[in-house]
């Protein structure tokens, strides 16, 4: 097998599972679990730090295929659903938009309907408190609760936490075998800045999803 190397990235197609997959062996297993769970094929990236992200993201950005990007290296020793070959674990980020709760929601209910636990995680910040937000009182328990029933997958957790969105997420990350990541597919600095962080710091792999971009009219 080629070895990957930080100048010349190599993006690889999983079809669904069907055929052999092209990755480090450690890995193999869980993108053969990913790819089994889209109905689509999915593309695989080898992520081998901050110097390729900006290839992920534009590769990214012009697939229609959800792309999922590996760490570089082997599984961590925490991680004892990859090093079974077993996907256990999913953790998916929320900013509670529409747009991107309708796409996760797909993805979290496929997981859930192949035994796979699926953890929700939204995370207040100063910046993103809801305006009837006045403390831990009766306005934060009725948020809290209007976000449960609005934005909660049935089957799934959802997880509310405070502080910063990347800290939170990637303290978050070993824990679980897969980030699920909804983006935009705008692979600017000032849009993706966040999943461009998720990527260069979290050690887990991370799907990206976003809604399929919407097929050329005819001229």
């Amino acid at each position: 097998m080629t070895r990957m190397t930080r100048s010349a990235p190599e993006r690889l197609r999983v079809l669904g599972g069907r055929r052999a997959i092209v990755v480090p062996e450690a890995w193999r297993p869980l993108a053969a679990q990913v790819a089994a769970l889209a109905s689509l094929p999915i593309s695989v990236e080898l992520d081998t730090g901050e110097r390729t992200t900006d290839h992920v993201l534009r590769l990214a950005a012009v697939s229609p295929e959800p792309m999922l990007v590996l760490p570089s290296g082997e599984p961590p020793g925490g991680h004892e659903g990859v090093l079974a070959g077993a996907l256990r674990k999913v953790l998916a980020p929320l900013d509670l938009t529409e747009e991107e709760g309708a796409v996760l929601a797909r993805w979290i209910e496929r997981a859930l309907d192949r035994g796979i636990g699926v953890e929700q995680l939204h995370v207040l910040s100063p910046s993103s408190l809801p305006a009837m937000w006045e403390g831990p009182g009766h306005h934060a328990a009725a948020w809290r609760a209007e976000m449960f029933r609005r934005h909660r997958v049935d089957g799934s957790l959802l997880a509310l936490r405070s502080g910063d969105a990347l800290q939170q997420i990637v303290s978050e990350a070993p824990h679980c075998d897969l980030l699920l990541v909804y983006w935009r597919g705008d692979p600017s600095r000032d849009r993706a800045g966040l999943v461009r962080s998720v990527l260069a710091e979290a050690p887990t792999p991370v799907l990206l999803v976003r809604e399929p971009p919407a097929p050329a009219l005819a001229a």
